[in-house]
């Protein structure tokens, strides 16, 4: 019985699990090919070659993790729960992965630029939400988004297995300081 083609997306959802679970080092030509269980060839025939395919791959994920997210927001929602729904689906997103995009950024710097466009938008869609659930000038949302953000990728590094509890608990909690600073901030 004949294997089924693997295609371009096929390369790259099989890349994203092996960086997810094993880091950088399994997206070398002959790892992946290898845990593919596929020749080089077949690579070559949806890659130019090995810088094309790991810009291929961070496109994807931007793809997958930053715009498909954002996308799935309806514009026309409450900003409360808008903010709820990006914290629910910011749980499904898998840390492992995003720390291995970003040690992948950290060696290549046309993807460190590609990472830090899907950071600014991200930031950019959580500072419009700020902006809309407190009433507040673009500065301090902008700011406001920033910490948050900075939360977010801090608890990646510092507990990437941590589970969805935990991570609801967290969300949770800053969304309290965060409000109780910009009511307090509106009576001052």
């Amino acid at each position: 019985m004949k294997r089924r083609r693997f295609t371009k997306e096929d390369w790259l959802v099989h890349a994203l699990s092996k960086l997810s679970e094993l880091g950088p080092e399994a997206l070398k030509l002959d790892a992946i090919c290898e845990s593919a269980a596929r020749t080089k060839g077949s690579f070559y025939h949806h890659f130019e070659d090995h810088p094309a395919f790991l810009s291929a791959l961070v496109e994807y994920w931007i793809e997958a993790q930053t715009e498909a997210l954002i996308d799935a927001i309806p514009n026309d929602l409450d900003p409360e729960e808008k903010d709820r729904l990006l914290t629910e689906m910011a749980m499904d997103v898998d840390y492992r992965l995003e720390l291995g995009i970003r040690e992948l950024a950290r060696r290549d710097s046309d993807l460190a630029r590609r990472v830090a466009d899907a950071d600014r938008r991200r930031l950019a869609f959580l500072s419009d939400i700020y902006s809309e659930r407190y009433n507040i000038p673009e500065n301090d949302a902008e700011f406001a988004a920033r910490i948050e953000y900075a939360a977010y990728i801090g608890t990646i590094l510092t507990e990437p297995e941590m589970d969805k509890d935990a991570q609801r608990e967290l969300a949770h909690r800053f969304q309290t300081v965060m409000k109780c600073y910009f009511e307090a901030r509106k009576k001052a």
